[in-house]
């Protein structure tokens, strides 16, 4: 009640993140209120009257700069609640309970792009207990991440390295052979960015596990990689690395791109960062200018103990984001009936799906005779779009048209091997703090790697993990969730 009434409070003090433009009155207006910094100018937003023509709608995009689940909350609570909105997979079980979600099952019927374009996993995302209570946008692809330097591994005389041994004494290689010719000892094997453990993914991947604070099914059996025995070996493998000195010293303090103008300098010779900030213009540009004799290319995963490695992790249920229809706007058949054909129309790829990925034919694409997406310099503009595709996009053929530059990373990426987690289908319990089991698991995890706790103490770590820090209830919980979701048996 405290919580309710504070939120009500806030709702009287706090204005509408923004306010509808006039809209014509024999039009239903939807309002979407959702979290983003990037949306356009009336005048220069070429989406929302196309959308409102062809739907005979008036749209209200709503967007929340910052604090937005706040704002929601006080929307929802004050009674002023919008149309549709996004949710966290987390907050669903909570909305359920207070009446607030439209169970969408029984509409699907009456959106046929929908059922023709998403697949049966597509939909189950926005699934909670056996019912539809939101929109899961597709996924994006996995992108590939692992980088190398194949131009100092010729300088060096060496082969690309395929196991984790080949690995090590590259990036040995690389730190004290001199691969850039300057006389100097002023380089590096590895770097990657520091939080949530990303620089070292390849590294955990490569003993067949995952960087710590996700859910793996092995053999049937649902593996925490925190204290998976495989993630000890992982630990193991990394601190062998940092001790040689091979590490970028700063690694686990990289944050935002400092890892990326690292390896753009020249100072390390192996990076963990997806392929585009490689080979997008502008940081193509940057590489031409501070090292153009650089040769970046990505490298197959590292096999070790277990066979083939993993470079990457994909949550097969995960989605950009989630969108809910509110419980009352089934009071209102009418606007019902318009919210339907909305995520419809965004779903069908000749229209509404290619309006919000590529904007206007003749403006901003061109169609092929083959009708493949031909991009033009103004779909560069659309930098908003995302805001737009409600349902998601077709990845694969976006990034073909988008970046047409990146064909052979996108090859490599759809074709290399990925690690699956099943973190987003696991709702935490609320008996357990999860922030206090990632912040205890990355920190321990970094006092292992970096020496500062002894591996001999791996035991009590997890002992502590489970009872202390009640990581065995998060993981029973787990296990009976991805049990009734069919994902254990």
């Amino acid at each position: 009640m405290r919580k309710l009434a504070w939120l009500l409070l806030l709702a009287m003090l706090l204005p509408l993140a923004a306010t509808a433009p006039a809209a014509s009155a024999d039009r239903i207006t939807i309002e979407y209120f959702f979290p983003s910094t990037e949306m356009p100018a009336e005048d220069v937003d070429i989406m929302k009257p196309a959308l409102e023509e062809a739907l005979d709608v008036n749209l209200l995009w709503n967007n929340v700069p910052t604090d937005y689940q706040t704002q929601l909350n006080v929307r929802l609570a004050g009674g002023t609640p919008p149309d549709i909105f996004d949710v966290q997979r987390h907050d669903i079980p909570a909305y359920i309970k207070q009446d607030l979600l439209l169970d969408l099952t029984p509409y699907l019927d009456q959106m046929p792009h929908v059922q023709a374009e998403y697949t049966e996993e597509d939909l189950q995302r926005g699934f909670y207990d056996g019912k539809m209570y939101a929109f899961a946008r597709r996924p994006y692809l996995t992108y590939a991440s692992f980088h190398m330097r194949l131009d100092w591994l010729d300088n060096l005389g060496l082969e690309i390295p395929k196991t984790i041994d080949e690995f090590a004494a590259v990036m040995h290689a690389f730190t004290y052979d001199d691969p850039d010719g300057n006389g100097k000892q002023d380089t590096y094997g590895w770097t990657g960015i520091g939080n949530d453990l990303a620089a070292f993914t390849a590294f955990y991947g490569a003993f067949g596990t995952a960087v710590p604070g996700r859910f793996l099914i092995r053999d049937n059996e649902l593996v925490y990689s925190t204290i998976d025995e495989r993630a000890k070996e992982a630990v193991l493998y990394i601190k062998a690395l940092v001790d040689d000195g091979i590490m970028d010293p700063e690694i686990i303090a990289n944050a935002g791109e400092i890892h990326i103008q690292k390896a753009f300098r020249g100072e390390v010779g192996g990076v963990y960062q997806n392929y585009w900030l490689f080979e997008k213009p502008q940081y193509a540009a940057q590489i031409e200018e501070l090292s153009p004799e650089s040769n970046w290319k990505l490298i197959d995963a590292l096999e070790g103990p277990y066979g083939p490695g993993f470079t990457s992790l994909y949550d097969p249920m995960s989605s950009p984001g989630l969108v809910s229809v509110h419980k009352d706007v089934e009071l209102d058949p009418a606007k019902l009936e318009k919210i339907l054909a909305l995520f419809d129309y965004l779903t069908d790829p000749e229209t509404g799906s290619r309006l919000t990925m590529f904007g206007l034919e003749g403006e901003h694409y061109e169609v092929a005779d083959d009708g493949s997406i031909i991009a033009l310099p103004k779909m560069d503009e659309l930098v908003y779009s995302f805001n737009y595709q409600l349902s998601g996009r077709d990845d694969l053929p976006y990034c073909i048209a988008k970046f047409p530059y990146t064909i052979d990373s996108i090859n490599y990426t759809i074709n290399m091997p990925v690690l699956e987690v099943y973190n987003s289908l696991v709702t935490i319990p609320e008996s357990v703090t999860y922030s206090d089991i990632k912040r205890y698991s990355e920190e321990e995890t970094i006092k292992f790697i970096y020496g500062e706790r002894p591996i001999e103490e791996w035991d009590a770590f997890v002992e502590t993990l489970l009872t202390t820090y009640n990581l065995q209830t998060y993981i029973d919980s787990a296990a009976a969730q991805l049990q009734e979701a069919g994902f254990l048996k």
